[in-house]
């Protein structure tokens, strides 16, 4: 063997790399030197245009390296969409960088000392008629290369296997400067600025996580808020750059604005969540946010069967005391009856859903004292209408009632007895105007059940009430309820027909203990029995105040073996013959009550008031009819009765005279509803006068007339 010569050989093979290299480095600098990057500056720039519908510029400096690494830096570029009347301005960044290290490239690596983007501004709108400018550029069509008659292929531009990429990518720093996402909504009148005012991300590998915090902010125009806050995260990538996730995610934050009335609201967000482009999954592994005292945590993930996309997680509010909520988000709660309502309050449910339909399963509401569990959700067929079928232990109403100072000094701020009275109830109006357009455009299908509801003392148990929206209106198909050892059923319909709504309710009550209802919503106890009520209801209007004065119906009703409470009807007939007679018949006390056997009659509704004009009473010696009006909402009346003794009866207290037996005693009921019933009803002396005047002049010409017959028949008997 020629030792030498290997010698040589392996001197050669030694040097041959260096050689190779040494060459390389000369021509990247020949390249540097030689070849100016602004001589391509045109090129690139067609390039870009000839591959979307833009305009591109490059205002500023425009330089590259390629050693000891590959690099490049535009300044001052801006991007133009062509597709609207004008151009406009779709992109600009003041200056963006990138350094790719040239050694690592021969051991299959890709490293990037940095890269750097400065002054990024994004500029996104929406036209009126919704189109918006990033279209032209995002709707760009493929090119057909396929042969004819050759299908195109639809297959997946990324990679669907499970496994990373196999190339070595880092990233030492990603720096971020100065960045605005601005978008113009025209067709919500809405604009929202997103400022990413730094990010630094380092160390960004395949292989581990790495850091990243910044500070950004996010404004809108309406309503005026805007939020400023830092974030932080360990971040990681996987699959070859289509896997992305986030731990010990932290938000810290604060929101301003106008509606908060100059409080300061903190905001907060934790949490751990992974997105793959790849298989197209999601997992919200925690992620909770707090606003001030308002605390939310959500847990979600999706899995593909088949064609379809499952979602599973949950949804959890915690105890938090809504009151102090709204306080530190600048909103005035009223005053309720209860100083406690609103304060205790909570919420649990499972969430399960897929591309057509989402439930929150196994759901529970705490409302202070009130527990409301069972299933509510949205589905898409027949489009996307909420659904519900749920379970309420017990609601007091009056509860959350606003006290009543606060309400009329409400309606004296808006009764318009100031200056420009007009004008305020037209605002008034405005104010009350019935949202026509969003009734119209309700759908929902509902099942409601409450043990326990409360009307202040007025108590219904066992409500079941099923409701339905869609196209025809908001229908109330059934409403059942035990109601005072009874039953109240009720259906109705509430639609918009123009530009009013229409609203028609039938009711019935049954075997309804009528004394513990009225003491209930009446101070005063006036009346006892069983009864009974038929009624069909009508409203319509453009606001409040016109459905309430609208209010039209008829119906009937009946009490039986009852009793009017401190009124005594036979006293009011013995009275009578007091103030008619010479002697006085009537004992000195009274028992304090009537009795009756039956109690009823027909009656309708004129806005809102209850008019009725046979009204029939029977007691065991009395016979009374009525006539006259109920105002409901004023809380007075106008009601006459006559009462008359019924055929042969003997009334205890006083006789009756053939000559009154056939009187009808008339009694006024006028007043309102907490004045006692003693002086609420009273003979109606006035009428009594007239009657007992008629009568008078009937018995004078009676007793003529019999005179006369009488001298007639002597006058002929005599001849």
């Amino acid at each position: 063997m020629n030792i030498g010569k290997v010698a040589r050989n392996a001197k050669i093979w030694a040097i041959l790399p260096a050689a190779i290299l040494a060459f390389c480095v000369a021509a990247t600098l020949l390249l540097a030197l030689l070849i100016d990057p602004d001589d391509y500056r045109e090129l690139i720039i067609k390039k870009a245009e000839s591959s979307a519908n833009i305009e591109l510029q490059i205002n500023g400096e425009l330089s590259w390296s390629f050693f000891p690494s590959i690099g490049f830096e535009f300044n001052q570029v801006d991007i133009y969409t062509l597709d609207s009347p004008q151009k406009t301005k779709f992109v600009h960044v003041a200056q963006a960088s990138a350094s790719l290290k040239v050694w690592p490239l021969f051991s299959g690596r890709i490293e990037f000392d940095a890269l750097v983007l400065k002054g990024l501004k994004v500029n996104l709108v929406r036209s009126p008629d919704g189109l918006g400018n990033w279209q032209s550029i995002l709707s760009q069509p493929a090119k057909n290369t396929a042969k004819p008659n050759q299908p195109m292929d639809n297959s997946p531009r990324y990679k669907t296997s499970t496994v990373d990429s196999g190339f070595d990518l880092a990233i030492t720093e990603i720096r971020i400067k100065d960045a605005l996402l601005h978008i113009d909504d025209r067709t919500l009148d809405q604009k929202i600025d997103f400022k990413l005012h730094h990010l630094l991300a380092t160390d960004i590998n395949f292989e581990n996580t790495f850091p990243i915090e910044g500070e950004f902010s996010i404004s809108s125009q309406s309503p005026e808020l805007s939020v400023d806050a830092k974030i932080s995260s360990m971040m990681g990538i996987s699959h070859g750059g289509y896997a992305l996730y986030l731990k010990e995610l932290a938000v810290d934050g604060v929101l301003t604005g106008k509606p908060l009335k100059g409080k300061t609201v903190p905001v907060r967000i934790r949490g751990d969540l992974s997105a793959d482009h790849m298989t197209e999954t999601f997992n919200i592994k925690s992620l909770a946010l707090k606003v001030a005292n308002f605390p939310i945590i959500l847990k979600l993930s999706n899995r593909k069967e088949g064609s379809q996309f499952k979602y599973v997680g949950s949804l959890r509010i915690a105890k938090f005391n809504f009151r102090e909520f709204a306080d530190s988000v600048g909103l005035a709660l009223p005053k309720f009856s209860n100083a406690q309502a609103l304060t205790d309050l909570s919420m649990k449910a499972n969430i399960s859903g897929s591309t057509d339909r989402w439930v929150l399963n196994d759901f529970k509401f705490n409302i202070d004292d009130s527990t409301l569990l069972g299933q509510l959700g949205i589905s898409s067929t027949p489009g996307w209408m909420p659904f519900w079928n749920l379970e309420l232990n017990k609601l007091q109403l009056a509860d959350y009632a606003i006290e009543q100072e606060q309400t009329e000094k409400q309606e004296q701020e808006l009764s318009g007895q100031a200056t420009g009275e007009v004008n305020e109830n037209q605002d008034r109006d405005e104010e009350q105007r019935l949202p026509l357009e969003m009734l119209q455009s309700l759908k929902f299908n509902g099942d409601l059940k409450i043990s326990q509801l409360g009307f202040g003392d007025m108590a219904v148990s066992n409500v079941r009430l099923k409701t339905k929206a869609n196209h025809e209106g908001l229908r109330i198909e059934s409403l059942h309820a035990d109601l005072y050892d009874g039953t109240l059923t009720l259906n109705g319909l509430m639609s918009v027909e123009g530009d009013a709504m229409n609203i028609g309710i039938n009711a019935a009550a049954q075997d309804v203990q009528v004394e513990p209802l009225l003491s209930a919503v009446t101070p005063v106890d006036i009346l006892s029995g069983v009864g009974a009520l038929e009624a069909k209801i009508k409203l319509s209007g453009k606001s409040v105040d016109q459905l309430i004065n609208s209010v039209t119906g008829q119906g009937s009703y009946s009490l039986q073996n009852g009793e009017l409470r401190d009124i005594n009807l036979t006293e009011y007939v013995c009275k009578g013959l007091d103030k008619v007679s010479k002697n006085k018949t009537s004992k000195e006390s009274w028992l304090p009550n009537s009795e009756f056997d039956q109690f009823g009659g027909t009656f309708r509704i004129d806005q809102g008031v209850f008019k009725s004009s046979d009204t029939v009473i029977a007691l065991p010696s009395v016979n009374v009819s009525g006539a006259g009006w109920v105002d409901l909402f004023q809380k007075n009346m106008d009601y006459r009765l006559s009462l008359n003794v019924s055929g042969e009866q003997k009334l205890q207290g006083c006789n009756v005279s053939e000559k009154w037996r056939d009187f009808r005693w008339p009694v006024r009921c006028k007043g309102a509803f907490d004045d006692s019933p003693f002086s609420l009803c009273r003979l109606d002396s006035a009428e009594i006068s007239r009657q007992v005047g008629d009568k008078i002049e009937a018995d004078i010409k009676n007793k003529a007339k019999k005179q006369f017959k009488k001298s007639l028949k002597k006058l002929f008997e005599g001849h």
